[in-house]
């Protein structure tokens, strides 16, 4: 059974959910694409009620970390370097798009750096901490 505290962050992170999906919405009505945003708001609300729907389960128990073992930090680990993997060839492919368009690069030149920075100051500070 989720504790307390597992199930106010489930409730916390659907109502954000909701608010980030408005969010979208207002922005894309905002810029002309009204039914664009309308979509993210779905998919946002979907995800939400997802979440509150399927709170007993493991997996939303592990992703949310209520009462996360060795296991589900090990999950958690592999699925984000896997993540930082995909995103970062995308980034490549999308900066040599815009290389053979003529163009800057730009915006994958701007969120590489991020990503690259990010990555550095994080070894960084781990290895000063080990």
């Amino acid at each position: 059974m989720p504790t307390a505290p597992h199930n106010r962050l489930l409730w916390a992170t659907s109502a954000f959910c909701l608010a980030t999906g408005a969010v979208f919405w207002a922005a894309a009505a905002i810029g002309g694409q009204g039914s664009l945003g309308a979509g993210m708001f779905g998919l946002s609300a979907a995800a939400a009620v997802l979440l509150v729907a399927a709170k007993r389960t493991e997996w939303i128990s592990g992703l949310f970390g209520a009462n996360r073992d060795e296991r589900w930090q090990l999950i958690d680990l592999r699925a984000t370097a896997i993540t930082a993997i995909v995103l970062i060839l995308a980034l490549v492919a999308g900066f040599v798009s815009e290389l053979l368009k003529g163009h800057t690069g730009a915006p994958y030149t701007w969120l590489a750096a991020v990503g690259g920075l990010t990555y550095l100051l994080a070894v960084t500070v781990f290895a000063k901490r080990s």
